[in-house]
């Protein structure tokens, strides 16, 4: 059950830093805010990170009805709250609810973040279905060399074949002297196993 002297003295403070940190206080006590205040909470407008330390504040005591709202709300939340709550749904809940990320994979308003934190929680849910998707994504060549990296590791995870993504790998291959020296550890092992499995 959630401390209300903690949760009275995060309602009563007007400095969103000292907030924030009351909520971490919340979190690390393992008090909790409950879902429904939360809830409300998310609906004010305040900075993303305060959104963020909320969420992590949240009561999981109802795992499956934290889930329902997490995966229910993805979409309407900012990228930087969205990808926070998609780490939350992976690490705190049950993950039964995933089939909800899989419209969100391939939604014209979803960011790079999204997608990249889909897919690097792919293990969690979604799996080879949510990975069929973003592969084919549009706008997928347009991407970072860092996503690309991810997408070549979880095709490779999951069995995913892709001529795009297969094309991409070769790319980075071939121009690897080009990419930033801190890219070229994680890319060329992965593009190298998917071209080598892919041929």
């Amino acid at each position: 059950m959630a401390d209300s002297t903690l949760i009275q003295e995060y309602l009563d403070n007007p400095h969103s830093a000292e907030r924030i940190k009351i909520l971490q206080k919340i979190r690390e006590s393992e008090a909790w805010i409950p879902i429904s205040l939360c809830s409300d909470l998310l609906k004010i407008k305040l900075h993303h990170d305060e959104h963020i330390a909320i969420l992590r504040a949240s009561s999981t005591k109802q795992r499956i009805v934290f889930e329902d709202y997490l995966t229910s709300q993805l979409a309407n939340w900012d990228q930087n709250v969205a990808a926070a709550a998609l780490w939350e749904w992976a690490l705190r809940t049950d993950c039964i609810m995933w089939h909800r990320t899989l419209p969100l994979s391939t939604s014209a308003h979803s960011t790079q973040r999204i997608r990249y934190t889909l897919a690097d929680l792919a293990w969690y849910g979604g799996g080879f279905p949510l990975i069929q998707r973003l592969v084919h994504t549009e706008g997928l060549e347009d991407m970072s060399v860092a996503y690309h990296a991810l997408m070549c590791f979880r095709a490779l995870q999951f069995g995913v074949k892709c001529d795009r993504l297969l094309s991409l790998a070769r790319e980075t291959v071939e121009n690897i002297h080009a990419l930033p020296e801190r890219l070229s550890p994680i890319t060329w092992p992965t593009s190298s196993a998917l071209i080598q499995i892919g041929s």
